[in-house]
């Protein structure tokens, strides 16, 4: 909307939050050269008065306190493991279910996935090397206007190499090259009064950067 016609907060109340965390570790060896460990953690959180936004009847886009709360809640779960102190495995899912309540229909909030899961697998000798791989799954989003988007994976790999007190790196960001334009064009024509689509997924595909590491 470009913060076009947006009318001043006039008449309305402050949003009012109230949540909690609850969470649990557990740490063992496996074996002589295993190490896991596990975090488990629920969340829950409720805005009362949220503010939403809304359009009078000359196209004027105002805010306002609607009547049920927005509430947020699900876990996190992150498990690590270590072989050998040098080979680490870490995954990790969330899952959330955040709901307008004051909706009657499609009360799930939009760009927001129920699940998300992250993998990395490391290989390090301090002071040495280090070579990592990343792999990350979105689930499916609800947009503004009721469809649901497509998953995705998305892949990076990094390495690092020591000498002494400088450590060279490289990163090769969603080398899978995982982009929104491959679905379809976020700007929509007439170009002289374009429309554009909520933004759900990245927008510059693959990323290559490296540098130096100084150790002072």
């Amino acid at each position: 909307m470009q913060y076009q016609n947006v009318l001043a907060l006039n008449n309305v109340k402050a949003e009012q939050s109230v949540g909690g965390t609850a969470d649990v570790n557990y740490k063992t060896n496996i074996g002589s050269d295993l190490v896991f460990s596990i975090n488990q953690m629920f969340f829950y959180t409720s805005i009362s008065k949220p503010l939403i936004l809304q359009t009078d009847n000359l196209g004027n886009r105002f805010f306002s306190n609607a009547g049920k709360a927005v509430i947020s809640k699900g876990f996190e779960t992150n498990v690590k493991l270590i072989f050998k102190k040098d080979l680490k495995l870490f995954a990790g899912y969330t899952y959330t279910d955040a709901r307008a309540t004051y909706l009657s229909s499609n009360s799930f909030l939009p760009l927001l996935p129920k699940g998300k899961l992250n993998l990395t697998l490391m290989y390090e000798k301090e002071d040495n090397f280090k070579l990592g791989l990343e792999s990350y799954f979105t689930g499916a989003q609800y947009l503004y206007n009721g469809s649901r988007t497509p998953s995705y994976i998305e892949m990076g790999f990094m390495a690092q190499k020591t000498f002494g007190k400088v450590s060279l790196f490289v990163n090769f960001e969603n080398f899978t090259d995982q982009r929104q334009s491959k679905y379809k064009t976020v700007v929509n024509p007439p170009h002289t009064n374009p429309t554009f689509d909520d933004i759900w997924n990245h927008m510059e595909g693959f990323v290559v950067n490296g540098g130096i590491k100084l150790k002072l």
